[in-house]
């Protein structure tokens, strides 16, 4: 590659598995999302029907330099692959690698400013355009075929496997999955949102697993059963570190109306893959922008979403919290984790979020119903108003809250605290906050501000430090 060093970590080799529905023709400049969108349009039909075939079981097959394959157990005859199929020839899936560089302006860009790399595009389209039993038994003849190249590299170009980055979305998360029990020693895999049907549930020769390299992480988020909720990824922990960024079931944003999905500001097409694959896709598009904007990631070790919302693992342990996606690797203790890792994202892009504990002393004379709210005013920037307590507010009572802020503020310089009335009153009276504790969830940084003033609704009370701020 002809490109220059990146500022980030050199000497690595990403390859990028593309998920079933890719286009036949590569065009010079492919978009990896609408390859990803002629997926989802036949996983949705697959869903519904693969479990109509029959069971018929063939003679093992075998190929020059990859070996030989069977439909034997545990890749049929089972619960979760009631369905013998044997994979495709690699003539039929005619797997392709293309190799992006700085040179392709739109492409893979946002990892190449960061990182010094050569990223590969693999296109195994003629292996998975087709019935979703048939595609989930050829990625092992892909599986196999990348292995053989990554084992060229290696061998005739003494490229080091633990440099050896390999991403995968949906069905290609399984792919890696098959590269690494193939060739031990590779430096790490990421499965983006990981298919689940076939695969949830079956031993660890079918699926990713964290002896596949070194280090494996794994982003859910659209981990809702197949039938009848037309959930695509798969709930089980497959890595060393597994994400489940808002729960990973619904995300934010992709709930909207169908109407609404299809008159989207970005256009027809967008809208209507977010009618089908809105939760299946937004692994990727965290982990695209997990590299620019590392720190609105952080992984809040928990036992479930639910004890997650509810305050567990926050702040942060001493040893820190992994950032999902593309940095995950820098977390010091991967490998001995025993926690999934929950987080909050935004709705729409920007996708990351910066979470917070506040806790709001009011004071006043008059009890109302209404809401009280708090801005945080950083060396950054600024918050908007962030809901901290809503309901039947009493003057003198404390209310906690955990709220997801779409800025990285910095350190806090200030407050502000504002109140709203639900029910109209005749009588103006004035509300404000006494002390205001803001809690970062990252670092556990702790500060306190302390205010004298009220004010009445729809207006700002600025609160100062108490005094410095302590850990």
């Amino acid at each position: 590659m002809e490109a220059g060093p990146a500022p980030g970590r050199g000497g690595l080799c990403a390859i990028w598995l593309l998920p079933p529905g890719s286009v036949y023709q590569f065009p010079a400049e492919p978009d990896p999302e609408q390859l990803l969108w002629n997926h989802h349009k036949m996983l949705g039909l697959w869903g519904l029907f693969f479990f109509l075939l029959g069971c018929v079981q063939g003679e093992p097959v075998c190929y020059d330099k990859i070996g030989c394959f069977s439909d034997e157990k545990p890749w049929s005859g089972t619960l979760e692959r009631p369905i013998a199929r044997l994979p495709s020839s690699p003539e039929h899936i005619n797997t392709r690698l293309l190799l992006f560089t700085r040179e392709n302006a739109e492409n893979f860009q946002a990892m190449l400013k960061v990182e010094d790399v050569n990223c590969f595009c693999t296109d195994w389209s003629g292996g998975s355009r087709t019935i979703y039993t048939q595609a989930a038994n050829n990625i092992r003849v892909v599986g196999a075929e990348l292995a053989y190249f990554i084992g060229y590299l290696s061998s005739k170009m003494k490229y080091p496997l633990s440099n050896v980055h390999i991403i995968g979305h949906s069905l290609g998360s399984h792919t890696a999955g098959e590269v690494g029990k193939r060739m031990p020693g590779i430096g790490r895999i990421t499965g983006l949102d990981p298919a689940g049907p076939y695969f949830q549930n079956t031993p660890i020769e079918v699926r990713l697993d964290p002896t596949d390299a070194v280090f494996v992480d794994a982003i859910h988020t659209d981990t809702d059963p197949l039938i009848p909720k037309m959930g695509y990824g798969m709930s089980q922990s497959v890595a060393h570190m597994d994400f489940f960024p808002n729960g990973g079931e619904n995300m934010p944003g992709c709930s909207k109306p169908i109407l609404a999905k299809l008159l989207d500001i970005d256009g027809l097409w967008e809208g209507s893959k977010d009618i089908f694959a809105c939760n299946h896709l937004r692994s990727y598009k965290y982990y695209t922008e997990s590299i620019s904007s590392p720190d609105g990631f952080v992984g809040y070790p928990s036992t479930s979403y639910e004890a997650f919302t509810k305050g567990t693992g926050f702040p942060c342990p001493t040893t820190g919290c992994p950032l999902m996606g593309h940095y995950a690797d820098a977390f010091s203790s991967h490998g001995t984790s025993d926690y999934s890792y929950f987080l909050n994202t935004g709705s729409e892009k920007p996708y990351s979020r910066w979470r917070y504990r506040v806790s709001v002393k009011t004071t006043g004379s008059v009890n109302f119903l209404g809401s009280v709210q708090v801005l945080l005013n950083g060396i950054k920037g600024s918050t908007k108003g962030e809901e901290i307590a809503s309901g039947f507010i009493k003057p003198g009572s404390t209310y906690s809250a955990f709220i997801d802020v779409e800025a990285d503020v910095g350190p806090l310089i200030t407050v502000s605290f504002t109140w709203k009335k639900s029910l109209i009153n005749l009588i103006p009276f004035t509300v404000g906050a006494e002390m205001i504790t803001v809690q970062y969830g990252k670092d556990g940084q702790t500060y306190e501000f302390c205010g004298k003033d009220a004010v009445r609704a729809n207006n700002l009370q600025s609160l100062t430090s108490c005094y410095s701020a302590t850990k």
